[in-house]
């Protein structure tokens, strides 16, 4: 099996789920819209970059506490894989049958760095997502080449990130696209698309259980 072959999965595994992050409207897009709105781009732009920076302390601790509990094999793999599964299939839910329209928080109250960290660290769903998703495909990644969590990570945050730079773009004509046709057919498929990766996460879940 090639290396592309072997790592492409991971890489759209992780493209979906950034994709699907971002670009329902959530605290985090809420705060770099409202940023922008009140200080210009070069405020909302911090609260981008302010990902990567929480993520490089998060994510490798995600990963410590989850193989020091789980090991290949183990049924708490497949109940992790079973809690990943139920997350997709809510992902995928919001994301097809949503139908409302981009809202502006109006009690955010974003600065920079701090601010957009403190958003990430204090959604429960950002931690879950890392915990039962993220994290667990990783590791098993990781058992058979370090480049597939790689794959998985680059796929993520060019898709998360990305979605975040266009919602930074647009804010000044966030009215129309919002409300577009193409917004809320990309979101339909969006949720198709999570719902096929969560039948995957339960396959797997029940291969270890069972």
């Amino acid at each position: 099996m090639s290396f592309v072959s072997q790592a492409l999965p991971s890489l759209i595994f992780g493209a979906s789920l950034g994709l699907s992050a971002g670009i329902i409207p959530g605290p985090l897009v809420s705060v770099v819209v409202a940023q922008t709105l009140k200080h210009g781009f070069k405020e909302g732009l911090k609260i981008i970059l302010s990902i990567p920076l929480v993520d490089i302390v998060r994510v490798p601790i995600t990963l410590l506490l989850l193989s020091s509990v789980v090991v290949e094999g183990n049924s708490s793999m497949g109940w992790l894989y079973l809690i990943g599964a139920a997350y997709l299939f809510k992902l995928g839910y919001e994301n097809f049958f949503y139908t409302g329209d981009f809202k502006l928080n109006k009690n955010a109250k974003p600065q920079s760095f701090l601010k957009g960290a403190a958003v990430l660290l204090l959604n429960p769903g950002s931690h879950l997502f890392w915990f039962a998703l993220a994290g667990p495909a990783m590791i098993t990644g990781y058992t058979v080449s370090i480049w597939l969590p790689v794959a998985f990570l680059l796929g993520f945050y060019s898709t998360f990130m990305g979605i975040n730079f266009v919602y930074l773009a647009l804010t000044s004509k966030a009215g129309w696209f919002f409300k577009s046709s193409i917004y809320k057919y990309t979101l339909k498929a969006l949720g198709l698309t999570l719902v096929g990766f969560a039948i995957l996460y339960m396959k797997n879940a029940l291969a270890v259980i069972l």
